[in-house]
């Protein structure tokens, strides 16, 4: 999120790629993490106003997901947006 505010872009774009490549999470039952997983994309999308890309944004199929409604629910907020 720094890097958004410090526009630095391609700094965060890094994060957001590294972010998109995980798989599991250890524990794997962790809010932190996906709060994470669901944060930075978004995050990315709304910050430099790509409305298209927050329309696209997926929800990551990671196991446990579904424990955490209210992380799908601020993808799916970037959808409305």
């Amino acid at each position: 999120y720094s890097y958004l505010q410090e526009a630095r872009d391609t700094e965060a774009k890094k994060i957001v790629d590294l972010a998109a490549k995980v798989r599991k999470t250890n524990p794997e039952l962790e809010f932190s993490a996906a709060y994470a997983l669901a944060a930075i994309p978004t995050r990315y999308a709304f910050e430099r106003n790509d409305w298209a890309s927050a329309a696209t944004l997926t929800v990551p199929n990671l196991p446990h997901w579904s424990s955490f409604p209210f992380m799908e629910a601020l993808i799916e907020y970037g959808h409305a947006l």
